[in-house]
C-alpha cells in the first residue's frame, strides 16, 4: 500500500485515502451508509497531469470506527498508469 494520499470523491463528498494501491483503498467513511459488498462508483482527483478518474469499487471491509476497505473493479486506463507510477516513486 502507498501512504501518499490519493483525493476521492465518494457519494458526492470528498476523502482523503488512507491507504491505497492500484488494487484497492481505504478511507474513512463514517459519513456514508456504504457496507461490506456494496458496489460504488467514484472519482479519482487529478494524478500529476492527468485529469480525474472514474472508478467502481467493491467494499470489502467496515470497521466499527466507519473506515471501509474497497478493491477497485475498474479504473480508467489513464489514472491507473498515473497510480502504478506514484507506486513506483
Amino acid at each position: 500500500m502507498c501512504h501518499r494520499p490519493l483525493r476521492l470523491w465518494v457519494e458526492g463528498k470528498a476523502y482523503e485515502t488512507l491507504d491505497w494501491s492500484a488494487s484497492g483503498a481505504r478511507i474513512n467513511a463514517a459519513r456514508t451508509a456504504l457496507a461490506v459488498g456494496d458496489f460504488f462508483a467514484g472519482t479519482i482527483e487529478a494524478i500529476g497531469s492527468e485529469g480525474p478518474g472514474q472508478f467502481t469499487a467493491e467494499v470489502v471491509r467496515r470497521d466499527a470506527a466507519g473506515e471501509i476497505g474497497f478493491r477497485f473493479i475498474e479504473v480508467s486506463a489513464l489514472t491507473l498508469l498515473a497510480m502504478q507510477g506514484l507506486e513506483a516513486s
